[in-house]
């Protein structure tokens, strides 16, 4: 009980800095999982243009570098269907086409 009386408390302090709307919009994004902190990426990626062959093959690490994204943050936009993979049959690993990374970046990023 003396835990949900603390974590009420700090809320009320946020809550009168920050105003009931920012409070309401923090628990918005958290009941949504969304990553607040990927906005700024996302602003930061727009006008960047990727360097990849299209008719490569990435592994997950190597296709979120190359978007300036998190491991993470593609593959929750995979399993979404916002980008397709492939996996390889010998290791059974993910791997993104180029030409996906590309369409991914112009269309979400």
């Amino acid at each position: 009980m003396e835990i949900i009386c603390n974590i009420i408390s700090i809320l009320l302090i946020v809550g009168f800095t920050l105003g009931i709307i920012g409070i309401i919009c923090i628990i918005i994004a958290l009941a949504f999982r969304c990553d607040i902190f990927d906005i700024n990426k996302k602003l930061n990626n727009m006008n960047a243009v990727i360097n990849c062959n299209p008719s490569g093959l990435y592994p997950i690490g190597e296709a979120a570098q190359i978007l300036g994204i998190n491991r993470r943050t593609l593959l929750r936009h995979t399993m979404a269907g916002d980008i397709k993979c492939s996996i390889r049959r010998a290791t059974g690993r993910k791997v993104y086409k180029g030409s996906e990374l590309i369409k991914y970046h112009n269309a979400i990023l």
